[in-house]
């Protein structure tokens, strides 16, 4: 920890390195068609509030797919490992999930627990050690608002596949908050944090728009929060630049300056 404390600049400069890394030119055009996707939906497709159809769900589903072909373009290039194969399962329930809520009044359930498997797969990406057990004492005070507030307003059925939904993306975001190491920093693993934590927000507002009560502008909402957390998500799967521990960095700062 000493150590840490007298070499901001090495540590610095690695999380500037990770940042170019991840914001390559290359990166940055194959996540363009997904932007343009998105900004469609959001800004043509949403505004009209046009009904269920087969284009809705390319739309809407567009930029999941986009963002499917950049994982796999990664793993042409960079070889498959569990983390950009769960992640790209994950892409894909994603989609399939979206494609069920376009017609949510009839398949809502369906769609729930296809994102429940999405959310399994990320968590499965995400974990590693430390399992941090205090996260749950943070935040059961919001899972336990969020029950009390839905519970009394959906059916039987909705009220399990909720549960399940709950429990597992709840699980998605303690992996990633347990990766976290602000001594250490990581762009890869703030990428998968601020994505899950995205996610949850996203899911929140719909949440609360649906079964307790109308939210203004509330599709601007979610719609933008879920698209950002797929695209953070996504690039968390870029490794990091630098494959030694902090400690290792900083002496290695400390020798260049001697």
């Amino acid at each position: 920890m000493l150590s840490m404390l007298h070499c901001p600049s090495a540590l610095n400069s690695r999380f500037i390195d990770e940042m170019s890394h991840f914001m390559t030119k290359s990166s940055v055009l194959l996540l363009f068609p997904c932007i343009v996707s998105s900004l469609f939906f959001l800004l043509y497709w949403v505004p009209h509030g046009e009904p269920p159809c087969p284009m809705g769900v390319l739309y809407k589903c567009l930029p999941i797919v986009f963002l499917c072909l950049y994982v796999g373009t990664h793993i042409l290039q960079d070889g498959l490992t569990r983390y950009t194969a769960c992640v790209l399962i994950g892409l894909l329930f994603s989609g399939t999930g979206d494609a069920y809520l376009v017609y949510q009044k009839d398949y809502f359930i369906q769609g729930m627990l296809a994102f429940a498997v999405a959310h399994l797969f990320y968590s499965i990406a995400f974990h590693e050690r430390p399992m941090w057990w205090k996260f749950m004492a943070y935040y059961m005070p919001f899972y336990v608002s969020m029950f009390a507030i839905l519970a009394p307003r959906v059916s039987f059925k909705v009220f399990w596949a909720g549960v399940v939904y709950g429990q597992l993306i709840t699980v998605m975001l303690w992996r990633a908050a347990a990766r976290l190491d602000f001594r250490n920093p990581s762009v890869s693993k703030l990428c998968a944090f601020w994505g899950a934590f995205l996610f949850l927000v996203s899911d929140t507002v719909l949440s609360l728009n649906k079964f307790a009560m109308p939210l203004p502008y509330a599709q601007y909402l979610i719609m933008p929060t879920y698209y950002a957390s797929q695209i953070l998500i996504t690039l968390s799967i870029h490794k990091d630049v630098e494959k030694q521990d902090a400690n290792s960095v900083c002496a290695n700062g400390l020798k260049k300056e001697n």
